[in-house]
């Protein structure tokens, strides 16, 4: 376990295409339910293991996909993963495609704060879809990454974040294992009281 403010990050030998996948294919039944087609792509050069915190990358990449869905009435969701690697190291940046409404320069500005929404309209049916950019934003924080969102009105959003990982040479179970090289952690408070060729996948 690796501290990080009141928070843990629970780095573990992770697959970034299969954890991308598996909860792709949990929100098909989904999307298929409201119209629309969801894809993956995932180039080969991402790493096949990574040491990292799979239960809170889930917990990211499951809010992103659920809100691309919930504000997206035509057309699709895209799911990519890439990585990164310059002098600071390795990172895997992961981006939610949708072709919904946008959002304007103002409710990009505010996005990520608690219970904001687009518009700055709340309602009973999105009223959890601020808090949870807002635990996105600390989760990504905490694993020392960065998150942001592209878009335009009409034109529809792309949110994506990166986090710095290291490649697991062989295929440990667990920090500490061999192959396995611990990345510098980020000296950042978390959130109180919680703990090539491309495959492409489509509904």
């Amino acid at each position: 376990k690796a501290e990080s403010g009141r928070m843990e990050l629970e780095l573990v030998a992770t697959d970034p295409a299969a954890l991308t996948r598996d909860t792709v294919d949990l929100a098909r039944s989904l999307a298929r339910d409201r119209g629309l087609t969801i894809d993956v792509e995932i180039p080969d050069d991402v790493p096949a293991r990574v040491l990292a915190d799979q239960v809170k990358l889930r917990q990211i990449l499951t809010n992103l996909v659920g809100n691309a869905i919930k504000f997206t009435d035509s057309g699709g969701v895209r799911v990519a993963v890439a990585v990164i690697t310059d002098a600071d190291g390795v990172q895997l940046r992961w981006q939610v495609r949708d072709t919904g409404p946008g959002l304007s320069p103002a409710d990009i500005r505010r996005v990520f704060e608690p219970f904001v929404q687009a518009g700055g309209a709340m309602s009973q049916e999105t009223s959890g879809t601020g808090l949870g950019l807002a635990i996105v934003r600390e989760l990504v924080h905490l694993m020392g990454g960065e998150v942001d969102v592209d878009s335009v009105v009409g034109l529809g959003a792309t949110f994506w974040f990166t986090v710095p990982v290291a490649v697991v040479a062989e295929h440990p179970d667990a920090v500490g294992s061999a192959g396995a090289i611990l990345p510098e952690l980020p000296g950042r408070s978390g959130l109180p009281g919680q703990a090539g060729q491309s495959t492409a996948d489509s509904a």
